[in-house]
């Protein structure tokens, strides 16, 4: 079969293969690598994705209320040991974070970018204790991805102190 690719048309449709390619193969490194200036290479926590990604996750904390719901579990007269789950502030907070570790586990959000964003180990201290009641009443898998996060962020800020 011929091939009906105009001449000269070969070397810009490979290069922009090879384009796409590459951005793809970025979107699902944990880290991109860009190259600014003669043998120096500068590392970019997440990639534009990511970055789209959080956005998008900003958005829909904003649409579930979890402003309001941040702005109760830091309030004074929160009480850690006496939440539950099913408390709104509570559920909002953990499903939100548990979205936000389920993504950065299975390696479709960057976690250096999420550890930049939010401070999910002091949210986890805040919210641990309805969670572990919340497993008892149900599966120890519960909001593991939340502590899995929170974990890792507490020990990043142990080693880089």
């Amino acid at each position: 079969m011929a091939d009906s690719t105009p001449p000269g048309r070969h070397d810009s449709a490979r290069e922009h293969s090879r384009t796409l390619a590459q951005r793809s193969a970025d979107a699902f490194t944990p880290r991109a690598l860009r190259m600014r200036g003669p043998g120096r290479v500068l590392v970019l926590a997440g990639t534009r994705e990511d970055a789209t990604l959080i956005v998008e996750l900003a958005k829909w904390g904003a649409m579930i209320d979890f402003g309001e719901a941040s702005r109760k579990i830091w309030a004074h007269e929160f009480d850690p040991d006496a939440a539950e789950a099913t408390d709104p502030e509570v559920q909002t907070s953990l499903i939100f974070f548990e979205t936000v570790g389920t993504l950065a586990k299975n390696g479709l959000l960057d976690r250096d970018l999420v550890y930049d964003w939010l401070w999910v180990a002091g949210v986890w201290e805040r919210l641990a204790p309805a969670a572990t009641r919340a497993r008892e009443q149900s599966v120890p898998q519960m909001f593991e991805n939340f502590e899995a996060l929170a974990v890792g962020q507490r020990q990043r800020t142990a080693t880089t102190a």
